[in-house]
């Protein structure tokens, strides 16, 4: 049996269920950022009547994929005994929002939304955050090393795998970064934000409610837009990026090829070149909306939220319904650039990302 990977913590559990419903009980591996072993092998295994196994990072996906390949133990071999139910807390009260006072709004360029193609490679690659690529995508920890032993690693192995995987991206033209993105005026209503296609306009084209964090004071997207009552117009931005389809049919040409290591070096080159993507396309809006002079010295410092506004993308903890990313589709129409929307609110390309882009001087990232 070969193990399935399940990307989508939303639908995470819905497939587990339609599996069993089908009578197909593959070993499943499940990884990535919003999961933990605990949630894994306990809460998901409960749910499955197959084997589920987590990987920490992508290579310890590889090593648990060949083991199951092989039919060896793989250290879950059976559901795993089930905790001690704790007692439920109590819920937590919503209070009264935050104050937050608005700012004038800066005046973009345009209103609506613009295709950006031929994008060099180049211009893109100084944004890709080497951390998260050796370390998160590649699965190279500095763990169990020194500082000047890692270092040695990054500078001899990692430095140079990276720049053959961008010269191989370059030659045949495997990454072709595209953006669509725009300016939206708009005006918050409590935890809502109405979004219209045109500042003279007084009904909106859509309506976007955002989740509120529950303790007090908690904050809403929705709090760093001028009222519906303030007659001021706000600005909201948007932007869909990807590095086209080409990148994942050569992943899936790799994986179906046995090259497992050339696989999880360039998917997860793939990946993080869609997020250098997303961080240089951002510093183009801020500086088209006049706002960049409060950016960082460098592009290290932007990788720590040193610039105005944030970057908020939905089925992250600010925004987590996944489903909220239609309203992206219905303001940019991304199928400009070949994306789609799967029916689990997936993009596709998978090497692809969304955002919605607030100029507040407040707006940070936050939990809800």
């Amino acid at each position: 049996m070969s193990g399935l990977l399940v990307k989508s913590t939303i639908i995470m559990k819905e497939n587990l269920e339609i599996l069993n419903e089908r009578g197909l009980n593959p070993p499943v591996l499940l990884g990535g950022a919003a999961l933990t072993r605990n949630y894994v092998e306990n809460d998901l295994q409960k749910v499955y009547n197959g084997q589920a196994h987590y990987a920490r990072d992508a290579f310890d996906g590889l090593r648990l994929l060949k083991q199951v390949l092989a039919g060896t133990d793989t250290g879950l071999s059976k559901p795993p005994s089930p905790k001690p139910v704790s007692k439920p807390q109590k819920p937590r009260i919503t209070r009264k929002r935050k104050k937050i006072v608005p700012v004038e709004p800066p005046t973009p360029p345009f209103w609506g939304s613009r295709v950006v193609t031929g994008i060099p490679l180049s211009a893109v690659v100084p944004y890709i955050n080497k951390v998260a690529l050796f370390r998160g995508q590649w699965g190279v920890k500095k763990r169990g090393r020194t500082s000047r032993e890692y270092d040695l690693l990054a500078r001899e192995t990692l430095e140079p795998t990276l720049q053959r995987l961008v010269k191989r991206a370059q030659h045949g033209q495997l990454l072709q970064p595209m953006v669509v993105y725009g300016y939206f005026p708009c005006n918050s209503a409590g935890d809502a934000v109405h979004v219209y296609a045109d500042p003279e306009e007084t009904e909106p084209l859509m309506t976007i409610d955002f989740p509120r964090q529950a303790e007090e004071n908690g904050r809403s997207i929705a709090d760093f837009f001028h009222t519906e009552d303030s007659r001021v117009k706000d600005v909201l931005a948007a932007h869909l990026v990807t590095v086209g389809p080409r990148a994942t049919e050569e992943a899936q040409r790799l994986f179906n090829s046995d090259e497992y290591s050339e696989y999880l070096y360039f998917h997860g080159f793939a990946v993080e070149v869609a997020e250098a993507l997303a961080e240089y396309w951002h510093r183009e809006v801020r500086r088209e909306l006049d706002i960049d002079s409060d950016d960082g010295p460098d592009i290290p410092a932007l990788f720590r939220q040193q610039y105005r506004g944030a970057r908020y993308s939905f089925g992250y903890p600010a925004c987590p319904r996944l489903e909220d990313q239609a309203h992206i589709f219905t303001l940019l129409q991304p199928e400009r650039i070949g994306v789609t929307l799967t029916e689990e609110w997936q993009l596709v390309p998978e090497e692809s990302t969304s955002a919605l882009i607030v100029h507040h001087p407040a707006a940070k990232y936050f939990s809800v």
